[in-house]
């Protein structure tokens, strides 16, 4: 009886305590610099910047966005601005919280909105 209570128990520290390595949906945004064509871009306001987080509590309930990537918050700062491009981009993907409790990933772009040759 022993042995399997100590079986059990051992079982279940191994469980609780196992780590899977947290890797989201892979996502590529490419960027290109071309400093002939800079002059055709003009901005469109400020600096802007967007982000979709994915929050999940006690493994179970997840929130948000299920599956942030850069593509799609690319995508929303774009018609958020009504741009065509966005200078100085800085993208960026940030995960912070207690495992097994509460985890929060966000993905990030920052930048100035532009359109093409300055037009309304």
């Amino acid at each position: 009886m022993k042995r399997r209570l100590a079986l059990l128990a051992a079982l279940t520290l191994l469980c609780s305590t196992a780590c899977a390595p947290m890797v989201g949906v892979p996502s590529l945004t490419l960027l290109s610099r071309d400093s002939s064509a800079s002059s055709l871009y003009t901005a469109v306001g400020g600096t802007a910047k967007t982000s979709d987080c994915r929050h999940w509590g006690l493994i179970l309930f997840i929130w948000g966005d299920v599956a942030p990537s850069h593509e799609a918050v690319v995508t929303r700062m774009l018609e958020e601005h009504d741009a065509d491009a966005i200078l100085n981009a800085r993208i960026t993907t940030s995960q912070y919280g207690l495992p097994y409790l509460y985890m929060q990933t966000c993905t990030n772009v920052e930048g100035t909105p532009a359109r093409l040759g300055g037009s309304s």
